[in-house]
């Protein structure tokens, strides 16, 4: 967890990278009830890892747009 990269990508993939360091970050945040970021622009490093893996990631996608929109106030 010593990366320095945007995403942890010398070390995790995207998809770990959600599972092991946002979501859990998120969450103590909320439970903390301290503030959510308030810029995110996660939904076109999703775009390209979905595009790469070549998976069918259309409905992850709309998600990391909603949350992006939400977060940075465009909702």
């Amino acid at each position: 967890m010593a990366s320095q990269q945007p995403f942890a990508v010398d070390t995790l993939s995207f998809f770990e990278w959600t599972q092991w360091i946002m979501l859990p970050r998120f969450e103590a945040l909320i439970e903390q009830q301290a503030p959510l970021p308030g810029n995110c622009n996660i939904a076109p490093m999703t775009e390209t890892v979905v595009q790469q893996e070549g998976i069918d990631g259309e409905q992850l996608i709309a998600l990391f747009h909603r949350l992006d929109q939400t977060l940075n106030g465009t909702h």
